[in-house]
């Protein structure tokens, strides 16, 4: 056995005495878009007696607040948690801010951002010759190559891509959906510039410390690019959900739609090679957030 990989929890509770606070992602940890997963409201619930400040951070291109309303309506309501911060409330922050003066006020929008333009000056645009640069809170067709052609218009004129999500999948129920961080890499890719707000990028991070009372903190979240990196380099320690997006890679082609549960057998080997070609490592490994 492998004595250096991640140490495999069966719940918070077993480490939770190192912590003041969890840092919770949304999709994949707390809810699978539809309603949360089973034992996630237990888990919110048992860290609330326990003491623990619990802030959601969330690669969800909206505005918290309208996060917010998602989520009591899936049952996880106000009083489950002490912090909701998403990157879509970022993205709007920093437009607001002065992005939208800096580029100008044409915005050409990918997905549908009518929530994160409201009161910033910006004005949508329906061509791309007519936009100063491209907001994307979706990924229109559904895949990347849908969108190659735009995107190379997009980067032969320069224009700044303003990415609200940088995960690159989300799971919603049990299918795989391509998210704006794979728009997003295609564009870095041909030569385009990238704005992104959300995780793993420091700036969300840095607003949500502000916020905390310690830095004695662990997150949890099912995404190695995100989740983990930006919790790596951030200085925090962090739980891999196993049965997230990594699902695959950890468990089989099988795995998909599978009920992943503490006693679910994980290979040393797949997970070592997960963490090989991610290039980072979490400090636990855990089934799904439990306490």
């Amino acid at each position: 056995m492998t004595t250096d990989l991640p140490r495999r929890l069966r719940g918070l509770s077993e480490v939770m005495d190192d912590y003041d606070e969890v840092i919770l992602d949304l999709w994949g940890v707390v809810h699978n878009g539809y309603r949360p997963f089973p034992g996630s409201l237990e888990a919110l619930a048992a860290l609330k007696a326990a003491g623990k400040t619990i802030a959601l951070l969330s690669n969800a291109p909206r505005r918290s607040a309208e996060v917010a309303g998602q989520l009591a309506q899936m049952g996880v309501h106000p009083d489950a948690y002490d912090i909701l911060l998403t990157s879509g409330e970022a993205t709007h922050a920093a437009l607001k801010k002065g992005l939208v003066s800096q580029w100008g006020q044409r915005c050409l929008t990918l997905g549908g951002a009518d929530g994160l333009l409201a009161g910033t000056g910006a004005l949508t645009v329906d061509d791309i010759d007519q936009a100063d640069f491209i907001l994307a809170t979706g990924v229109p067709g559904g895949d990347v190559a849908s969108n190659r052609a735009l995107l190379a218009r997009a980067a032969a004129q320069g224009l700044p891509f303003v990415c609200a999500n940088p995960d690159r999948v989300v799971h919603v129920g049990d299918a795989l959906y391509v998210c704006p961080g794979a728009l997003a890499d295609a564009y870095q890719a041909i030569g385009g510039t990238v704005v992104w707000f959300g995780k793993p990028h420091d700036g969300v991070y840095q607003t949500l410390f502000a916020q905390l009372p310690s830095r004695r903190i662990l997150a949890v979240g099912d995404g190695m690019p995100t989740d983990v990196q930006g919790a790596v380099d951030a200085g925090i320690d962090v739980a891999l959900v196993v049965a997230g997006i990594h699902r695959a890679a950890l468990f089989g082609p099988d795995a998909e739609g599978a009920v992943i549960g503490p006693d679910t057998p994980l290979a040393d080997s797949r997970l070592a090679a997960l963490i090989a070609a991610e290039k980072v490592k979490p400090t636990f490994i855990i089934h799904g957030l439990a306490w």
